[in-house]
């Protein structure tokens, strides 16, 4: 059955006679079925008497005979059911009670409506395979759904999808040609917004035989990028300007000491510092550079003097 809507009702004083609970007003051909939940009663179900009052479109209200309620007592309160109801197009079918006990003077509940119309297959797709999928997809019990194309036009603020699975993916989405599109209409809006859930959520995983993301960003990118496999290539900086090394860019270069010679441009800057501003010893045939210790000598260099030229060999 699916629920049409409910309706509630409060402070009714069925001691003095019948008094509207709840009324329906059909749409169309459809047949109706009716449960009442009184949540207040004070006497036994033998005390009350129910029924259900037509008003067809256009016409007098009249009494449906042979549509009176049958009532039992429940938990969560006296639950009365009502039989199969036929209604037209403009037909309000009205549900009243009563009782006989002096202090059910202020009883309220509801009324949930329900249609009970069978689907009529044919009316789907003329076959009933597809009147099954669509109650599958329709009642939770799951069924897959082929379409062309799904247009959907919603003015929802949050999302006009929203996808949840307890399982794995929340969506996945294959195409020929894009996979997806995204776009804003709006001057300032969001093209794609995407959000890692959990603590440790990822809020966009790409995979792509030739390329996972071959795009041209535009604007400004923020965050951080955990690590790049391939390497990266920049192209055509000749033609940026604007761009200056900050005033702290050289501090990030280590200044570890080389272990011998220097072999590299940040070894031969470091050991030029320390020839003059760490430990050195000159003698009359050589020159020594020590390690921070000041006992481990790092390079060692000949000196030589003829009277008119000072030679300084090679560092070993």
């Amino acid at each position: 059955m699916r629920t049409l809507e409910t309706d509630t009702f409060s402070t009714k004083n069925i001691y003095t006679g019948y008094q509207e609970l709840a009324a329906y007003t059909a749409s169309g051909s459809i047949t109706v079925r009716a449960r009442v939940l009184f949540t207040s009663l004070a006497g036994a179900y033998n005390e009350y008497d129910t029924q259900f009052r037509l008003t067809p479109s256009g016409g007098s209200e009249v009494k449906i005979v042979g549509a009176e309620w049958s009532m039992a007592d429940a938990t969560e309160g006296r639950i009365v059911l009502s039989f199969d109801i036929d209604l037209e197009s403009g037909d309000a079918l009205k549900v009243y009670g009563k009782s006989s006990n002096s202090s059910d003077t202020s009883v309220g509940g509801s009324v949930k409506w329900f249609a009970t119309s069978e689907v009529d297959a044919t009316a789907i797709s003329g076959d009933g395979t597809a009147a099954d999928n669509l109650e599958a997809m329709l009642d939770g019990t799951g069924a897959t759904l082929t379409l062309d194309q799904l247009r959907i036009d919603a003015a929802d603020a949050i999302a006009a999808i929203h996808v949840t699975n307890s399982a794995g993916k929340g969506a996945y989405i294959e195409g020929t040609t894009y996979g997806v599109v995204a776009a804003c209409t709006n001057t300032n809006g969001t093209g794609m917004w995407i959000v890692g859930g959990n603590t440790n959520g990822v809020g966009l995983e790409v995979y792509g035989d030739a390329y996972d993301i071959s795009a041209d960003i535009q604007g400004n990118l923020s965050g951080a990028v955990n690590s790049v496999v391939s390497a990266v290539t920049a192209d055509a900086v000749s033609d940026k300007t604007g761009y200056a090394l900050a005033a702290d860019g050289l501090d990030s270069i280590s200044t570890t000491a080389p272990a011998g010679v220097a072999s590299n441009f940040r070894e031969m800057l470091v050991q030029v510092w320390r020839r003059f501003f760490r430990k050195s010893t000159m003698t009359a045939t050589e020159l020594k550079t020590y390690a921070d210790n000041g006992t481990d000598v790092v390079t060692t260099q000949t000196v030589s003097e003829d009277g008119t030229t000072q030679t300084q060999g090679a560092a070993s």
